[in-house]
């Protein structure tokens, strides 16, 4: 079973550490699957010389995946620029 790290008592009075839901549990899983999907697809089934070079493709991919790939579910904008637009909304109101 896997361990589950202690919440310190700043993080629990501002609620920003919980264990998720079932519900929570599943989207996320599924969302994790989906990308890794995607992961797969689009980077295929390279085999690398070395674990090195391995790494450094899938850290370029995932700095594609978050600042270059334009999202559907994001209403056609990168995660970073979906970041961004919510920041600057927060901090407007």
């Amino acid at each position: 079973m896997p361990r589950i790290p202690r919440a310190t008592p700043l993080l629990l009075h501002r609620a920003c550490w919980r264990l998720p839901s079932p519900t929570a549990a599943f989207r996320t899983a599924a969302v994790a699957e989906a990308f890794f999907a995607t992961l797969k697809t689009e980077i295929g089934a390279t085999i690398w010389q070395t674990r090195n070079r391995a790494r450094q493709n899938v850290f370029a991919y995932l700095h594609y995946y978050n600042h270059t790939r334009l999202h559907s579910t994001l209403g056609h904008n990168t995660p970073a620029e979906t970041r961004t637009n919510h920041h600057d909304q927060v901090s407007a109101a």
